[in-house]
């Protein structure tokens, strides 16, 4: 990962500009989240599927592209980020149009999971990575522009879902969604030209280098050599090291607990609603409502964040989120009134959308390559929303109720919360 310095932009001019298409990609990455939670009470009934098997199917999107996240750090090394974006962005729209047109779930679930999951974590992962390159002064406050798209896409494409569902029934949705989400190229084409493949000479000269030494030795050797030296240079980019520091650790284990959070309330709001007695249209606005009261968390964070207000910085508004999240979450189960919902959406938001920012102005004080930190974040992250969509959906299913899911959603937060104030607690008393 380049420094700052890389760049002229530095806080500003082109700067911008990136922060605009990460932005766009991150409106585009909890949409498809959320657009498939809204049709998931109708593919259930159309494949006639278990909730919890769709919403598994949702949540595993996130885990292949964790996986192969890990290896973006080399992939950004060799080839160009502008590539691997506009790829991730035609992958992404080509299985959801796949999708529209298979009669089997089981297909369906291939192309969300090896195509649409692998193409927009990609391509939000890389376009997320290099605004550390471009921002120093405003670093926090270019994240809450970009992690405003995240509560953008869940306002929009909510509502949007369940229009052109009413409109055109699950397989156009799918369609027109896979149409809209090929636009995800364009966010790549807006990286300059050289971004991510500036270590590539590197390589070619450790090549050139082991065949001049290597010239008369014999293929077998050479190639176990080069395998050998390749495979520990991968091993050295993937950063095990950062398993040794306790700030990451801690970053790691509540970011894992709050997008398990995140993606249960994401995949599941919808027909939590519809179970509460409201119209799809009124269960939707509560996703807007989330939306909103995302924005409301996102900017004065990042604006906290960068004043750099003593005995107040992230882990401490992380600490506080954290327990006001889990709160709305608790109390959901016990409102049936959709004034008390909305509100509550709200809340939840709010608290979600300062965990966001801080999670990546976190990220950035932690020791080590920007990319590899954020990726192992990526990849844990993805097993976590896998086991919030089973266990949610599983809940669900065995109670025939998502209250007692909802109530164990807040339970999982508040826990967030508690090793959060733990090592704020143990922080102080360091100093």
């Amino acid at each position: 990962m380049s420094t700052a310095s890389y760049h002229r932009n530095i806080d500003g001019g082109w700067a911008w500009v990136i922060v605009g298409s990460s932005f766009f990609s991150r409106l585009l990455h909890e949409g498809i989240f959320k657009s498939l939670g809204v049709l998931l009470p109708t593919l259930s009934v159309y494949f006639d599927v278990p909730v919890w098997v769709i919403g598994n199917t949702i949540s595993f999107m996130t885990v292949i592209g964790g996986v192969v996240g890990i290896l973006s750090s080399s992939l950004e090394k060799s080839l160009p980020s502008r590539l691997v974006v506009m790829v991730g962005g035609i992958l992404t729209g080509a299985g959801l149009i796949l999708s529209s047109f298979s009669n089997s779930w089981s297909l369906i679930s291939l192309y969300l999971i090896l195509m649409t999951g692998v193409g927009v974590r990609y391509a939000v992962l890389i376009l997320m990575s290099v605004i550390g390159d471009y921002f120093d002064q405003y670093y926090a406050i270019a994240n809450s522009v970009a992690i405003s798209g995240t509560s953008v896409g869940v306002m929009i494409f909510a509502p949007l879902t369940q229009f052109l569902l009413d409109q055109y029934g699950w397989r156009g949705a799918l369609f027109l969604l896979g149409a809209i989400y090929f636009n995800l190229s364009a966010c790549g084409a807006l990286l300059e030209q050289n971004h991510g493949n500036r270590q590539l000479n590197s390589y070619q000269t450790f090549d050139n280098d082991l065949n001049e030494k290597d010239e008369k030795a014999p293929s077998t050797r050479w190639t176990c050599t080069l395998l050998c030296d390749k495979l520990k240079q991968y091993s050295g980019d993937c950063e095990f090291s950062l398993f040794k520091d306790s700030l990451f650790l801690v970053w790691l284990s509540t970011n894992c607990l709050l997008e398990y959070t995140w993606a249960g309330w994401l995949i599941y709001l919808v027909p939590h609603a519809e179970d509460k007695g409201l119209s799809p249209y009124q269960a939707t606005s509560l996703a807007t409502s989330g939306g909103i009261g995302f924005l409301f968390g996102l900017f004065p964070t990042g604006y906290i964040v960068d004043k750099k207000i003593p005995n107040f910085g992230s882990n401490e508004i992380r600490a506080l989120t954290l327990l006001l999240g889990g709160i709305a979450l608790l109390i959901d189960p016990l409102c049936g009134s959709m004034v008390i919902l909305t509100l509550l959406s709200i809340l939840f938001g709010a608290a979600v959308g300062s965990l966001k920012v801080t999670s990546f102005s976190t990220a950035k004080d932690i020791e080590g390559d920007l990319t590899q930190v954020l990726s192992w974040s990526f990849t844990f992250i993805a097993l976590a929303k896998v086991a919030s969509g089973f266990l949610t959906g599983w809940l669900y299913e065995y109670t025939q109720s998502y209250d007692v899911s909802f109530a164990v959603l807040g339970s999982v937060m508040l826990f967030g919360s508690l090793i959060q104030t733990l090592y704020v607690v143990c922080t102080w008393k360091q100093d």
